[in-house]
């Protein structure tokens, strides 16, 4: 905020201001107390509200007072959230300058970064916008060292001239700091800089001053960048009496580049003192035909020719205190169309939220309203993203305001899907993994079906829409039963018509033709992100696969890939050998691990505990990978594992005399088999290739019935009772619009009196118990937050689920009655790695519990950005 004429910051008064720049507002001050006028840097508000980070600039900007130097701009002191400074009075630096000028300038520049190398202080952000000139003739460097700890804003001119201050943790790897133009190219890379990233920044500003121009730029940041990293530099432009310098100056290996700035002299030393006449003369020529040569050769460069540009990589970390979510919970990369920013998921502080960072800057911009956000996707002209959360489709503007829902009944995790958005406001989504696609507008309104599953193709979901230009033909990926292949169709909105265009890959992205490059579509086969030409007009392949990266992280079933890729020339993913190990772990009430009971390097999940807590079934592998799941067995006694199912099977349930399993089979419908493995199987719901399979999820205490969640596709997932013995004729039990799974019966003895069930009635998935048949109707909403997977406590007195961030696991107090009763929902504890799909199994007590849990995060994984990543195809 602006701060009037006459406001006080403690002895200083504001008379008018002076500007603002990449690290906050500067304003001419009176000094009352030393009769002096003085500038003032009024900080950020994201620094100055952040205790921590200011903390550690008070401490650092104590060290920056003490650069006591005739050519350093003094730092007087900090008043409340504000940097006092000498003030300067005079220009910034420009050129072309005469070559003795600039020389001379450049000796007091030196001289400024000699004082504060000594001290160890690295500038970080040299260049003519931080370099005053007075009135005397005199250098003035300013902002020396603040790079190291605030902040600028973002810029959104898109003029890499104008580019933002990068700032914050110069010295953390992984980071980009200074301003994109001025770069070093370790700092463009994202590498850990030294002093010697100051001498490069010299280098260009006395390229700059004696030419008049800047050495690296060009049409967006990221052009600026590619050049800093890639582009020759023609030396006949500047004199020969300070090309040696120049040369060892602008090394890209900062290895070899000029170690100490006190080398500046000597250089110069080493060429003649002065130029002949004719090189004076000879010297603005050539920079004019250079001029000329480096005009139509940017209109080469932006025409889009291949020969003009080349391969550049960065990496980006996760924000200060935070880590990428894992693409399981939703994590994916997500280019905006144009190319300068990219969003993502982080969690900080047990938050998980949507976050966007721009390319030409190192602070990455949480978006307030996003908590439980999952899976981003850009709008069409970059100004809005799409997203997950909370059971809800919701989109947020990239500029400012609150989130709007779109729509209800969306899962999360592991069963969550990704939209895409065209040119003409629509929005094709998926509510889950087991679904198909359906379109709504982009400003909210009805939703209406887009794709049908084709249940004698095997399909049990369409994921990962993507729109192709011409905003009507998509692209989606198919989910089939196990042991299938997944398929890429394209589809056309309003029509029942689609191409298969690839099988055995993940979802595909497509990159339009750019300049002398065809259309790309991209896709991952294995783990190897792949490139092959696409006529996105006839739908058609136009060459063959080539190798872009590998590997690229992949959900647990390998349906969805973490990369994403702009029309510009962008593609950003998330690389790398991860090797992934899963545990099943006891846990006590108060969240401290008991025991480990299995390891494996592949997902475990569905455990169910035997009723004598002796034996666990569960399922492992990469469910919908196209992998065959089967049940497995573990002895927690003998720590004996033991396979189950042979020809399929998963979601297992034990009988209550623990006789027999019930499982379900992708095509078969539900089965049970005695749980010593011996005699046959037997068929207890017959259901031949279903749209997704019937899901078994308890076996009542007096045996007689199983709770079954079965997909319809008008009403979604409903709960029905299977009847064990007799006709076995299934009954309706739940049925509403919404979904309702996860069904539980009240323990025995006796037939059960009530089923706990999960439902997304309200918008977001809630517990809720309704009563069974034969019993006195009633419904009672049990959570109050949001909650998922319901387990009732052996005495029916407690009642255990996981909160809506599937790592909270939660308790509430139950009174049989009558009438039935329930407490306020409360936290046992919460774990940060639990994964998969129903990780949480309390034993019959509700003492401890059987956690499925990743031991391995790839949290931590970077996001790679490349660009210009087709001229690499080539290479």
């Amino acid at each position: 905020m602006a701060l009037a004429s006459g406001t006080r910051l403690g002895p200083y008064e504001i008379l008018a201001p002076l500007g603002a720049g990449g690290m906050g507002e500067v304003y001419r001050a009176r000094d009352s107390k030393l009769a002096r006028e003085v500038a003032i840097k009024i900080l950020p508000d994201a620094l100055a509200q952040d205790p921590d980070r200011l903390a550690r600039f008070e401490r650092e900007a104590r060290v920056l007072a003490s650069l006591n130097h005739p050519n350093i701009a003094q730092i007087y002191g900090i008043e409340d959230r504000a940097l006092i400074m000498e003030l300067v009075a005079g220009e910034t630096l420009k050129g072309p300058l005469p070559l003795e000028e600039a020389l001379r300038i450049a000796t007091q520049i030196a001289d400024a970064l000699e004082a504060a190398h000594g001290k160890g202080i690295v500038h970080r952000d040299l260049k003519p916008a931080n370099i005053m000139i007075t009135p005397a003739g005199d250098v003035k460097v300013l902002d020396f060292g603040l790079a190291a700890v605030m902040e600028g804003p973002t810029s959104t001119s898109g003029d890499p001239r104008h580019s933002p201050t990068l700032t914050m943790r110069a010295t953390q790897a992984g980071m980009i700091l200074g301003t994109a133009a001025y770069m070093a190219p370790e700092q463009a890379r994202g590498k850990q800089v030294d002093k010697r990233a100051d001498i490069w920044a010299f280098g260009l500003v006395l390229y700059e001053m004696l030419t008049g121009k800047q050495l690296f730029q060009g049409e967006t940041v990221s052009d600026t960048l590619a050049a800093v990293l890639t582009r020759e530099t023609d030396w006949r432009e500047v004199p020969p009496k300070v090309r040696r310098l120049l040369q060892r100056c602008l090394e890209r290996d900062p290895s070899k580049r000029l170690r100490d700035i006190s080398g500046v002299a000597l250089l110069l030393e080493e060429q003649p003192a002065s130029e002949s006449l004719r090189h004076q003369w000879l010297w603005p020529a050539a920079a004019a035909l250079l001029l000329l040569v480096g005009a139509s050769g940017t209109y080469f460069f932006r025409s889009g020719s291949p020969t003009a540009e080349r391969v550049v990589r960065v990496t980006i970390p996760p924000p200060e205190g935070s880590s990428f979510t894992d693409i399981d919970q939703g994590g994916l990369v997500a280019l905006s169309p144009d190319g300068r920013n990219v969003a993502f998921i982080a969690e900080k502080s047990g938050r998980q939220t949507l976050w966007v960072r721009p390319l030409d800057s190192t602070e990455a911009r949480e978006l307030p309203g996003t908590e439980g956000a999952e899976r981003p996707f850009w709008s069409p002209d970059s100004r809005s993203l799409g997203f997950m959360a909370q059971g809800k489709l919701k989109r947020i503007d990239f500029a400012g305001g609150s989130a709007q829902t779109l729509a209800d009944g969306i899962g999360t995790g592991s069963n969550g899907a990704q939209g895409a958005w065209n040119s003409d406001g629509k929005i094709l989504f998926a509510t889950s993994a087991f679904s198909n696609l359906s379109s709504i507008p982009s400003a909210g309104g009805e939703r209406s079906e887009a794709t049908k599953l084709d249940p004698s193709n095997g399909e049990i979901g369409h994921l990962w829409p993507e729109f192709l230009p011409d905003g009507k033909h998509y692209l989606y990926h198919v989910r089939s039963a196990e042991g299938a292949e997944f398929q890429i169709y394209a589809g056309t909105l309003g029509s029942s018509k689609r191409t298969l265009l690839l099988n055995g890959v993940t979802n595909a992205r497509y990159a339009p033709r750019r300049g002398g490059y065809p259309g790309y579509l991209l896709y991952v086969r294995d783990g190897t992100l792949t490139a092959q030409s696409f006529d996105d007009r006839s739908l058609t392949f136009t060459g063959d696969p080539i190798r872009v990266a590998q590997p690229v992280l992949t959900t647990t079933g390998a349906t969805g890939a973490d990369f994403s890729v702009s029309p510009g020339g962008i593609l950003a993913y998330r690389g790398g050998a991860v090797t992934r190990e899963e545990e099943l772990a006891w846990y006590d009430r108060t969240g401290k691990q008991i025991a480990s009971v299995l390891r494996r390097p592949e997902l475990i999940y569905f455990q169910r505990l035997s009723p004598d807590g002796k034996k666990v079934a569960f399922n492992q592998g990469r469910q919908g990978s196209g992998q065959r799941l089967d049940v497995w067995l573990q002895d927690l006694v003998r720590g004996v594992t033991s396979r189950f199912t042979f020809a399929g099977g998963f979601f297992p349930v034990w009988s209550p005399d623990g006789s027999r399993i019930a499982f379900s089979r992708v095509g078969s419908g539900v089965l049970a088999k005695a749980s010593d493995a011996t005699g046959d199987e037997q068929t207890l719901w017959k259901e031949a290739a279903p749209v997704i399979p019937v899901i078994p999820t308890d076996w009542s205490a007096d045996g007689h019935f199983l709770l079954v969640t079965r997909q319809d596709p008008k009403t979604g997932n409903d709960l029905w009772l299977l009847p064990v013995e007799g006709d076995r004729k299934p009954v309706l039990l739940q049925q509403t619009p919404a979904d309702e799974s996860v069904g539980r019966f009240s323990p025995g003895p006796g037939a059960p009196r009530w089923v706990a069930y999960q439902s997304n009635e309200n918008g977001r998935n809630e517990i809720y118990v309704i009563t069974m048949p034969g019993q006195p109707p009633g419904k009672w909403q049990i959570s109050n937050g949001g909650g998922v997977q319901p387990h009732w406590r052996r005495d029916s007195r407690e009642l255990h689920y996981l909160g809506p961030d599937a790592r909270t696991i939660m308790a509430v107090d139950i009174d049989p009655g009558p009438p039935f009763r329930h407490g306020t929902p409360h936290v046992l504890f919460r774990v940060e790695s639990l994964v998969g799909t129903q990780p949480l199994e309390p034993d019959a007590d509700g003492q401890r519990f059987l956690l499925s849990i990743r031991l391995q995060s790839v949290s931590t994984v970077p996001i790679t950005v490349v660009l210009n990543w087709q001229v690499g195809l080539k290479e």
